[in-house]
């Protein structure tokens, strides 16, 4: 499925000027290097904070920036797509916050989807326009309880100064 980009551009920015063809999830990770998408949300009352990071080559990984040290060492390449992960908080004004820090392997991507294990960020497009979909099912990183739910954004305009940060270019902004 194609996505109409150019009706995210029909809106008035907010700052910058929409991207008018905003990348998908098939952005190229090289050894040792890393892309993510993040949300974050806050509740109209102020009582409920939520963020979402989806990564290829998670920056939180222990194992991965080990296999980062070796390779800076003439070590074998460090894989991003062998760390990819879903890190959700859920931030509450009164009450305890949760977390998942879930790395693992079973994980996908095209285009419209980033899949890792059970969750899912997915584009999409319906009579309204286009909207993100993230179903999140991920176990909390101390108790192991379970985070579920299901996220639907639909953006008025997509941002990005995509700002190349090194030669390689290995980092954008």
């Amino acid at each position: 499925m194609s996505l109409p980009w150019a009706a995210l551009t029909e809106l008035p920015p907010r700052g910058f000027e929409p991207d008018p063809a905003p990348l998908g999830f098939t952005l190229p990770v090289g050894p040792g290097g890393y892309a993510w998408w993040y949300v974050d949300a806050l509740s109209d009352d102020g009582e409920l904070g939520l963020t979402i990071i989806a990564f290829v080559g998670s920056v939180f990984s222990p194992w991965y920036a080990r296999e980062r040290r070796r390779m800076r060492a003439g070590g074998p390449p460090a894989l991003p797509e062998r760390h990819c992960a879903i890190n959700v908080a859920v931030y509450r004004a009164k009450g305890r916050d949760v977390w998942a820090f879930t790395e693992q392997r079973e994980f996908s991507r095209d285009a419209l989807h980033f899949r890792l294990g059970a969750s899912e960020l997915r584009w999409g497009l319906d009579e309204q326009g286009p909207r993100l979909e993230i179903t999140i099912d991920e176990r909390t990183a101390i108790t192991g309880r379970a985070i579920r739910g299901r996220v639907v954004l639909r953006p008025r305009a997509i941002f990005g100064p995509r700002i190349t940060l090194d030669a390689g270019p290995q980092h954008r902004g």
